[in-house]
């Protein structure tokens, strides 16, 4: 036991919370820290407890570990489905849970009875049954895990006599990994969300997957369609209603329509000159790029500075005399939404940022930005693909720069 004395001894008023000087072991909590940290936390401190038994061959701690182990597993699994509720709520997808309590059960129930609309959550919350089953029937508040008798006097578990811990580490492992699947689908469905890309039974990822069983959209008057139609309905289980409000939905999204041939113009630029632009831009980058070969250490000399201002003044004078604002806008909007790997649908609101941006400030020292990024042409691809224009992005490809 450590005596006062020996904390005054070490110069330590508070044994768990003071500063140190040595911040090699200084855990994140707080103000520093997470809610992920809580739910991540005790299914990893399950984890490693019951391995340190079973994988170390520790028997002698069988008996006393083993109710730290379930309890930390319980308590994962309740704050993960709390987190859950909290996240889908703060975007409306389901109601929250008002009532604040220990029983997981009731809480995995009203997960499943809201009937998110993504048929990857729906699943993933199915395959937690199980585990909430299993540990709500004999810890149904929190208590017996916890504590060897209840609030009410009675044995904990009295009605069981040993727990197999190997049993329990094999589905603690099984149980993280659902765990982690259910958050991380949440957060990508969450981030979807403000596409508004969805209806009120698919998710965005599901209008992708219905695609794929729908087909290019050049085939829908083919015979075999009302058979994809029909596999589409049964596999989400969607009437016909719901199916064409799903196919609407595609349709009117840039990147989704362009996936089944259903292509869009860009709001500004033509493909003409969205060719011709990156073209001189190709050509200005393979020339800057071919002199920088050699010694990267030796300094160029006065001819080639004053060679790259003038072909760089060129080049935005070219830019600035060949594209309006609005054009220009575009041209940036879509390095933007590829660079940043942003949803398709989100074109119009990049765009729209920009123009205002312009607006109240000259873009034309924003064209020397633009032009001497190395990336330009890479992620005006992908914006431009992204933005429901395939045909344009694969012109595109085609121009060569140098390495």
């Amino acid at each position: 036991m450590i005596s006062a004395q020996t904390l005054r001894r070490t110069h330590m008023t508070d044994p768990f919370f003071e500063s140190s000087p040595h911040s090699e072991w200084n855990a994140c909590v707080g103000s520093q820290g997470s809610e992920e940290a809580y739910v991540d936390g005790y299914i990893e401190a399950a984890i490693t407890l019951v391995s340190a038994v079973v994988d170390n061959n520790h028997p002698e701690s069988l008996d006393t570990l083993a109710m730290p182990i379930l309890f930390n597993g319980r308590h994962a699994l309740e704050l993960s489905l709390k987190f859950v509720i909290a996240r889908l709520s703060e975007i409306k997808a389901i109601a929250d849970r008002p009532k604040t309590d220990h029983d997981i059960f009731a809480y995995w129930k009203h997960l499943h009875d809201a009937s998110v609309g993504d048929k990857t959550i729906q699943s993933v919350i199915g395959a937690l049954r199980p585990f909430v089953d299993s540990l709500s029937a004999i810890d149904n508040d929190g208590q017996q895990l916890r504590y060897a008798k209840t609030l009410d006097g009675k044995v904990s578990l009295e009605s069981i006599a040993t727990i197999d811990l190997l049993l329990v580490k094999e589905n603690l492992l099984v149980l993280r990994k659902i765990l982690a699947r259910l958050r991380e689908r949440v957060e990508e469905y969450v981030h979807e969300r403000y596409t508004e890309t969805f209806t009120q039974e698919c998710s965005r990822k599901d209008l992708l997957d219905i695609m794929g069983i729908l087909g290019e959209y050049a085939t829908w008057t083919d015979k075999s369609f009302t058979e994809r139609k029909n596999e589409a309905r049964e596999r989400f289980r969607l009437s016909g209603r719901q199916l064409s409000k799903a196919i609407d939905k595609i349709k009117s999204s840039r990147e989704l329509s362009a996936l089944i041939g259903i292509e869009k113009n860009l709001a500004h630029l033509s493909d003409n000159k969205m060719e011709i632009i990156l073209q001189k831009w190709g050509e200005f980058s393979s020339s800057q790029r071919k002199k920088l070969e050699g010694d990267l250490f030796e300094c160029p000399d006065l001819n080639q500075f004053e060679d790259y201002y003038k072909k760089r003044k060129d080049l935005n004078d070219f830019i600035s005399s060949s594209l309006t604002l609005d054009e220009f806008s575009d041209l940036c909007a879509l390095y933007y939404l590829g660079r940043d790997l942003k949803f398709g649908e989100q074109y119009d609101t990049v765009l729209h940022y920009t123009k205002s941006q312009f607006a109240i400030q000259t873009y034309g020292s924003h064209i020397n930005y633009l032009i001497s990024k190395c990336n330009l042409l890479e992620c005006v691809i992908d914006g431009v693909e992204r933005a429901g224009r395939p045909s344009l992005a694969n012109k595109l490809r085609e121009i060569i720069v140098e390495k």
